[in-house]
């Protein structure tokens, strides 16, 4: 399967995802900071570049639903973002809260804990300098190899990703139409991704035999209720992607997978 310890002692991951956005806002250190208190076994969060070309995290392309500024991120230098308040949206006790870079993050995190990286298609950009090189550089000379996966709906920012820098971990998202009919294993082969992602209503018994009949791991994402998690875990996917991994915590523990 996945080598280099991203899996080799986990049976099933827990993923906090964009950190613990119902107990605070998404893909910020706040958020991120609780999800480890969890714990969980990785976060997962979304990348954009600002005008001097830093990753910030943060989901959408543009800052007006969460944050109190407007336009594009990439409109913005680190110092300008860094202005603006991403917390307030989410509850007073927030009020300030800033818009992370990625090294931020990485930072503030315990050095055990996993992290997925997803660059958005609206994130990606032509020519060599793009955003896939900015992760790539990112992870490659801090050494983050063991405990970082890149994943994206756009497959061909993973496949440039991977010819580049062969030795990082990639997942391949799942993006309803344009990949209906295609296995896990073609979608992943293309771009020589090691993870199949999904969401929980496009997961199925044929898709996680597919995926480890080929030697993919398969991550299903978002699982925030007692149902949906036991159906999926009944499965026998390999990371439960959830906004309530306090919830997820309690149906694994229950099954002896925590």
């Amino acid at each position: 399967m996945i080598q280099n310890g991203l899996y080799s002692d986990r049976s099933v991951l827990l993923v906090g995802h964009r950190g613990f956005p119902t107990k605070a806002p998404e893909n910020t250190l706040a958020s991120f900071r609780i999800a480890a208190e969890v714990p969980v076994d990785m976060v997962e969060l979304d990348v954009h570049l600002s005008k001097d070309e830093q990753l910030i995290v943060i989901h959408d392309a543009t800052l007006d639903r969460t944050t109190n500024g407007n336009g594009s991120v990439a409109e913005y230098t680190v110092q300008e973002l860094k202005q603006f308040d991403a917390g307030s949206w989410f509850g007073e006790a927030f009020k300030a809260e800033p818009i992370p870079t990625l090294g931020e993050v990485v930072a503030a995190l315990p050095e055990t804990m996993l992290i997925n990286i997803e660059i958005k298609p609206e994130a990606v950009r032509d020519g060599n300098n793009g955003i896939q090189k900015r992760v790539g550089e990112f992870i490659t000379e801090r050494h983050l190899e063991h405990r970082i996966v890149v994943s994206s709906f756009h497959h061909g920012v993973l496949k440039l990703l991977k010819d580049s820098f062969p030795e990082i971990h990639t997942g391949v998202l799942y993006a309803f139409p344009r990949d209906f009919g295609k296995k896990p294993s073609e979608l992943a082969k293309r771009v020589g991704a090691e993870i199949f992602i999904c969401n929980r209503r496009e997961v199925t018994q044929r898709v996680v035999d597919n995926a480890h009949e080929n030697e993919l791991r398969v991550a299903v994402y978002t699982l925030d209720t007692p149902r949906q998690i036991a159906r999926a875990l009944n499965l026998g996917i390999d990371a439960v992607v959830s906004n309530a991994p306090d919830v997820a915590k309690q149906v694994m523990r229950s099954r002896n997978l925590r």
